[in-house]
């Protein structure tokens, strides 16, 4: 079989003033011919034997349709409209079999055929002949890959995966056969198995971010929330200010518990982009659950100020009030809240958490002074309390959304109403 040295392809025949056959003859004669060896300075080498006239014409032939064929396959993809499209396509296709009758084990002209088929969306042909290559050359990676794709356009997804695998048992540091096979999996949701690919593709470029960025996110998605904060990491810190690569990061942080550094990552997300509520939101949340609650009140205000209609952030807000003591500015923001919605079942329950403080804090008065005034301040605010733990069950559609509470109220106003009785001169 007649091959084109790597040196010289066909492109260099595309550009030679010379007629293509003529350019086709001279390649043959300066690249196929041996020359004879020189018996006085290598006697033991005798002159190889000539070629054959039928031989010679063949090669010339094969050479010529397979350049023309060639031209014509970069006809098909540059045409101007479907009508000489068409008529490249033929005569690419009438080349290239030309040159497979003459040589039916032509590799790169199987493969080059293979392709014009894909071009023209003629699927089952371009098949064949890449089953035909690998026929002839079972380890061919080009072959390999074009059926593997088409297997995968086809819906062969299983086929496909074995053929990529196969092409990273031969070759290791395929890594388009990694990137293919890593796409596949994640269509198919297998999702850890595409991430261990896309982590093969990275290491062999630790430059994109977008990569490291799409892995993490492969492993959010199956909730292996460890497992995502290298790869997320790797990214932020190729592009630190982008401001989505930074939100995963701190999510990632979030679920494994490690506060602290989510509290940092948000910290850099509100100094890429103040006006973001939700970044303050979850700060605060994070500062509340490390007992900062000075610092998650802050926050929660200005991502209510940004916000206005944040009845989560309110709600939050008012439990970090009344765990400060600062009953005031609690019941401040639930009403701010049920103004929004006045059905809203957290706000009510934060209503309700508020009442029930202000009785405690009533009782407490009380028993220091044994004064009817403030048993009847302790009752108001015990019945108060049961009557917005009542409503956001009832909001909620949910009868035991309150149920503890509503129990323990009922407890501290029996509490209250015999304390009372006992003290009838107060």
């Amino acid at each position: 079989m007649l091959a084109l040295p790597r040196h010289i392809g066909v492109d260099m025949i595309a550009r030679s003033s010379l007629p293509l056959t003529i350019a086709g003859l001279i390649l043959f004669a300066g690249c196929t011919q041996p020359q004879a060896a020189d018996p006085a300075q290598d006697p033991a080498q005798s002159p190889p034997p000539a070629k054959s006239a039928a031989l010679a014409a063949d090669e010339r032939q094969i050479l010529i349709a397979y350049s023309t064929a060639y031209e014509y396959a970069k006809a098909v993809k540059t045409a101007a409209n479907p009508e000489a499209k068409m008529s490249a396509f033929v005569r690419a296709e009438s080349n290239y079999r030309k040159v497979l009758d003459l040589d039916p084990n032509h590799i790169d002209a199987r493969l080059r055929l293979g392709g014009l088929y894909w071009e023209m969306e003629q699927f089952d042909e371009a098949e064949a002949e890449y089953d035909a290559v690998l026929a002839l050359e079972p380890e061919n990676k080009s072959a390999l890959d074009g059926k593997a794709q088409l297997l995968t356009r086809g819906g062969g997804y299983e086929e496909a995966i074995e053929l990529y695998r196969k092409q990273i048992d031969d070759d290791p540091n395929n890594i388009e056969a990694r990137r293919r096979l890593a796409q596949l999996l994640e269509n198919e949701e297998e999702l850890l198995d595409a991430a261990q690919e896309y982590e093969a593709v990275f290491a062999s470029d630790p430059t994109d971010a977008s990569m490291a960025f799409k892995i993490g996110m492969l492993y959010q998605r199956e909730e292996e929330w460890e497992r995502s904060i290298p790869t997320l990491t790797a990214a932020v810190d190729l592009t630190p200010n982008d401001f989505e690569f930074n939100e995963r990061l701190a999510i990632a942080y979030r679920r494994t518990d490690d506060l602290p550094m989510a509290v940092q990552v948000y910290d850099r997300l509100i100094v890429l982009d103040g006006t973001n509520a939700m970044a303050h939101s979850r700060k605060g949340q994070c500062l509340m659950a490390l007992g900062d609650l000075k610092g998650a009140a802050g926050s929660l205000e200005e991502c209510v100020r940004l916000d206005p209609e944040n009845l989560g952030a309110m709600h939050r807000c008012s439990i970090a009030y009344v765990k400060m003591g600062n009953l005031e500015a609690a019941e401040k923001m639930v009403r701010r809240g049920l103004a929004v919605d006045g059905n809203d079942a957290q706000l009510h329950a934060s209503y309700g958490e508020i009442h029930e403080s202000h009785g405690d804090r009533a009782m407490t008065k009380y028993n220091e002074s044994k004064c009817r005034r403030q048993a009847d301040a302790v009752n108001r605010h015990y019945r108060k309390a049961l009557a917005e733990y009542r409503q956001a069950a009832a909001d909620a559609q949910v009868g035991a959304f309150a149920s503890g509470k509503v129990e323990v109220v009922n407890a501290k106003m029996i509490a209250e109403e015999d304390l009372f009785f006992a003290n009838p001169d107060c």
